[in-house]
């Protein structure tokens, strides 16, 4: 399978969420809170839906956060998978058993399953889920904590008349409520496979890590202009994003940046995701791509077009070191760079 799409909720403030999500409503905030003292995704109260556009490769979604929870007057839906603006499959916490149900469509939709086990208030778990999409042969699966607690196959999945999904939905609204929730390392995969066949995105990663990384040091290539001083890395290493210090590139130029180790030695790289906040400042063509450095190459990424005076996170997930088309390793992460090059 292939990485979409990963947040750690820990390089950008609440006043950014919707230039990296797509679309935004209710009490919503990054907050501290989350796992190993970082940010975390909050909903507060009745009214909150997170929504992030994507472009699955098939019809298969695997989605995976640490969720935590401190009262039960409710129903929630944790995730659900749309197809445009409609509902293709739904999971939700119920109220008082704080049991887990999946249903065909929206929250108040057809039930598929509900599971036995329950989960306990104000304690961390690691929710995934997958389904497959289809009328007459999905799938779905949800595991909590790395156990599966409800499965099935052969089924209808499928509540549109497209066998196909488009956007991922945090916290849907359902019946109200109080509630306070936390998220944080969140992932979503489709069921395309990498070009390392033995990769780990083939099923569900389990209860994983995300982390913020920020450049340290000027690499390889400064071509782009810095707002003031000399040092292109120092524009571009704050952990909230800010338009007082940038880079500029008015050309076909291109920066690449030192970045720190990976943060846990030892431990499997699963992927990456290079988040480029980028705003166009003129009228004009204007494409930037992510670059990865990788083994002494630059390998320049799939261009994208910036908007005019509106600065907005570009994302780019890697399931696979473009320098080997295999597994990243943390020996090729350690030594290489990250940066982004204008290109027309």
């Amino acid at each position: 399978m292939s990485l979409l799409f990963c947040d750690s909720f820990d390089h950008y403030a609440t006043a950014d969420i919707t230039t990296k999500w797509t679309t935004m409503s209710g009490g919503v905030t990054i907050t501290s809170g989350g796992r190993r003292s970082t940010n975390a995704l909050k909903c507060n109260g009745g009214s909150c839906v997170l929504t992030k556009t994507l472009a699955p490769g098939d019809a298969t979604c695997v989605v995976g956060f640490s969720y935590t929870r401190d009262i039960a007057a409710t129903s929630r839906a944790l995730v659900t998978i749309l197809d445009g603006a409609s509902e293709q499959m739904t999971l939700i916490i119920n109220a008082t058993s704080q049991t887990l149900t999946v249903l065909r469509g929206s929250a108040v939709g057809t039930t598929i399953a509900t599971s036995t086990a329950a989960l306990s208030l104000n304690v961390t778990y690691y929710i995934e889920f997958k389904v497959l999409i289809s009328n007459t042969v999905g799938t779905y699966e949800v595991r909590v904590n790395n156990v599966n607690v409800l499965s099935g196959s052969g089924l209808d999945t499928q509540a549109t008349a497209n066998a196909q999904w488009s956007v991922l939905s945090l916290n849907t609204v359902f019946l109200g409520g109080t509630d306070v929730q936390l998220r944080d390392d969140l992932y979503c995969l489709d069921g395309v496979a990498s070009a390392d066949a033995t990769h780990p995105d083939n099923t569900f990663l389990g209860d994983i890590r995300i982390d913020a990384l920020f450049p340290t040091a000027e690499g390889t290539t400064t071509e782009w202009t810095p707002s003031s001083g000399t040092d292109n890395a120092l524009m571009v290493d704050e952990t909230t994003p800010n338009t007082t210090d940038y880079n500029t590139a008015t050309g076909v130029e291109k920066d690449t940046y030192v970045m720190p180790d990976a943060p846990l030695a030892g431990a499997t790289l699963l992927g990456y995701q290079v988040c480029m906040y980028i705003e166009k400042t003129d009228a004009g063509v204007c494409t930037v791509s992510p670059v990865i450095r990788s083994g002494g190459v630059d390998y320049v990424g799939t261009a994208i077009s910036p908007s005019n005076g509106a600065y907005a996170y570009f994302l780019a997930p890697y399931s696979v070191d473009p320098g080997t088309s295999l597994v990243p390793t943390e020996a090729n992460w350690n030594a290489g760079e990250v940066g982004a090059k204008r290109a027309t």
